[in-house]
């Protein structure tokens, strides 16, 4: 007579096991192999999943639907066959009991273990061992694939029996079962409409967002820093740097993390204890830069990388930009093209530009007629003269457009250019100084002959009178 075993009596604590990422195998009792088939072959095949919010029901060895499997491709898995194990006897069931999978290495127990292959998940997570010899395998996640996977906390390695026993009384020669990771991404944004000119440089404000992983399957945060790039031409305001988890709380400079160089943070066991508490949320980064030469930037452009970097995993780099140009006045006279100092110049969005509040910049020409507005976003401004040199008559009010990118000078210095402005005074009118000549001169010869004509009358008349005396 066939004694068929009770569904307690065989099967493995594998299936709760699973569902953690670590198994740990427990031998059924009085384990008959009688219902084994030793010539069979089976299958593994893995489903490479994203660590959910919360976790699922226990994994008991079959194909899961509707479970939501958000799937990772580009994940390595290592399967070795642990050895001296024969699952076919009722002694290798009694081995097994107990037994973990081992932290690192592929020691089991004392059992070594034999590499059967890697595979790398693919076609929506999937890597699949066909034609497998009967026994207890290690499964090692040994890729957690490039930074485009986006994962950071792997599966910690575990076993699996082949053939498996399944919760409706069968030996399963297919078995599935479902690893998760965490994964964590980076996005980057920039906001550079802060201030939009000022002489000495300007506010564009970076933030980055980076997400705190959930545990995966036993595996811990055990380290969690944020890199940002910062390419030339842009300075750091290091008092004005923040971080904190988005709609949550914010963590304590030099007590969570500490920030060096241009700009590398990274968290304190305190932080990690409180990104732990936190799994499933963002961490925001958010720092204040100045752009103080536009020179340094290809064609005006700036581009500011950032990465995070979580258990030694780099994620992938994620960047934005801001754009900037530059402007350059030229003053000179109009009539002799000599350049002119003393000028004021105010940088406007406004034509009516009414007062100082709405002025990008006021600056004066230099002792050879120019200005520099060094850091100045593309678009159109007006350059509204407030008070020109002595002598000269104040200009109307000029348009000029900045465009991405450095002042190109021309060759003439009164030409117009790229990002390059001349302006031309003319001077201002003065008081006449009489005439002498034409009108004027005929007016004084007139004048001249009158007085002749008068003097020379007074001498006829005066010698006439003596006449008449002596007479």
């Amino acid at each position: 007579m066939t004694t068929r075993n009770k569904p307690g009596g065989r099967l493995l604590s594998l299936a709760a096991a699973l569902a953690v990422g670590l198994l740990g195998l427990t031998a059924p009792a009085h384990a008959d192999s009688a219902n084994i088939n030793p010539n069979q072959k089976a299958n593994l095949t893995l489903h490479k999943c994203v660590q959910p919010s919360t976790p699922g029901a226990p994994a008991n060895g079959k194909e899961q639907t509707g479970i939501g499997c958000t799937p990772i491709d580009g994940v390595t898995f290592t399967l070795y066959k642990v050895d001296d194990i024969d699952l076919t006897t009722p002694g290798g069931w009694e081995a097994v009991k107990g037994l973990t999978a081992p932290e690192t290495g592929t020691i089991v127990g004392g059992h070594t273990s034999t590499e059967i292959s890697a595979i790398t998940t693919t076609g929506g997570g999937i890597a699949n061992w066909q034609g497998l010899d009967l026994g207890l395998y290690l499964v090692i996640e040994t890729d957690t694939g490039s930074p485009d996977t986006k994962v950071v906390l792997g599966s910690k390695p575990f076993l699996v029996t082949l053939p498996y026993y399944t919760d409706d009384n069968q030996w399963n020669y297919d078995v599935h079962v479902y690893p998760k990771n965490s994964v964590a991404g980076i996005e980057k944004t920039v906001d550079d409409s802060i201030v939009q000119a000022k002489y000495n440089g300007d506010d564009v404000k970076w933030t980055i967002t980076t997400d705190i992983p959930r545990s995966g399957q036993g595996t811990e945060i055990t380290s969690y820093v944020i890199t940002d790039t910062l390419p030339a031409g842009l300075t750091l305001d290091n008092s004005r740097v923040t971080l904190g988890v988005k709609d949550g709380i914010n963590f304590v400079n030099n007590d969570d993390y500490s920030c060096t160089g241009n700009l590398t943070c990274t968290f304190t066991p305190n932080g990690i204890a409180k990104l732990k508490a936190n799994g499933g949320q963002k961490v925001v980064l958010t720092l204040i830069t100045d752009v103080t030469d536009v020179s340094q930037a290809a064609n005006g452009v700036f581009t500011n990388k950032a990465k995070v970097t979580i258990n030694g995993i780099d994620s992938v780099e994620e960047s934005a930009t801001t754009t900037w140009g530059q402007l350059t006045v030229y003053k000179y006279d109009g009539s002799n093209e000599g350049f002119l100092s003393g000028a004021k110049f105010k940088l406007c969005t406004s034509e009516a530009c009414p007062d100082q509040d709405v002025a990008l910049a006021e600056l004066t020409t230099g002792p050879d007629g120019k200005i520099l507005f060094p850091v100045v976003r593309p678009g159109t401004y007006y350059l509204v003269e407030t008070e020109a040199p002595a002598g000269y008559v104040k200009t109307e009010t000029q348009q000029v457009t900045v465009e991405a990118g450095v002042t190109e000078t021309p060759a003439q210095p009164i030409s117009a250019g790229k990002n390059y402005k001349p302006v031309a005074n003319t001077k201002q009118a003065v008081p006449q100084l009489p005439l002498t000549g034409g009108i004027g001169q005929v007016a004084l010869a007139a004048g001249g002959i009158g007085l002749l004509v008068i003097g020379g009358a007074v001498m006829v008349i005066g010698r006439a009178a003596a006449r008449r005396k002596q007479a």
